[in-house]
This record gives structure tokens, C-alpha cells and sequence, in this order.
């Protein structure tokens, strides 16, 4: 009976692992088309995979994450502007005086929808 289990464990942690794999490549195919600094691109990792506890596709921490975030939800409704400045600095370096909002494009949504989330 030993063996079953033993098999079953090690076909879930290959489906598991693959599936991790799957779900950052896509987030990473997703976001690169997006990306302008690249710092949303560079905080997308996988965390954990050791055995059947799970695992972890994203970003954790960081501006990158807050990157991803915006991405994922959009920036608000309202035109932004600095309180304490005179400009907003972009990525590219360009200093305005406000940015527009933006939707978010939903991308962890798609994914998941596609992978049974």
C-alpha cells in the first residue's frame, strides 16, 4: 500500500511543480508585454514547491509588487497628482504634473480561470 501513496505523492508534487512553472511563464509572457521599468517583470518568482504544501506564483514584496498590483487592478478613478511635489517622475525619467488612471487588465483573474482557480 506504501507504493501507491508514494506514487501518488510524486505524480501531485511533477503536476504541481509543472503547474507552477505553466502559471509563471504566463504571468511572465502577461506582464513583459506591459512592463516599462521592468521592476513588475523581475518581482514575479515562485515561492515554496517543496512537496505537496503548495506553492506560491507572484510577487512578494517590494516596488515591483506594487507595480504588479496597478497592473492587475488599475490605479483608481481620479487624475493623480503629487501632494508634496511639483511633478510626478515617471520611469522613463519625464517629470508631469499628474497622471491619468488607468484600468487594471485583470491578468491573476485570467490565469486562475484558466487553471480551475
Amino acid at each position: 500500500m506504501g507504493v501507491c501513496v508514494e506514487t501518488l505523492n510524486n505524480a501531485c508534487e511533477k503536476t504541481l511543480a509543472e503547474t507552477a512553472n505553466t502559471i509563471l511563464g504566463e504571468m511572465k509572457g502577461i506582464v513583459g508585454g506591459h512592463t516599462r521599468s521592468g521592476a513588475a517583470l523581475g518581482a514575479i518568482h515562485i515561492e515554496g514547491g517543496g512537496g505537496l504544501s503548495g506553492c506560491f506564483v507572484g510577487g512578494t514584496g517590494g516596488e515591483g509588487t506594487l507595480h504588479l498590483y496597478f497592473l492587475n487592478d488599475g490605479n483608481g478613478s481620479k487624475i493623480i497628482k503629487p501632494k508634496d511635489a511639483k511633478a510626478l517622475c515617471f520611469s522613463d525619467g519625464s517629470l508631469h504634473g499628474s497622471a491619468r488612471p488607468y484600468a487594471g487588465i485583470h491578468f491573476v483573474e485570467a490565469i486562475a480561470a484558466r487553471h480551475g482557480g
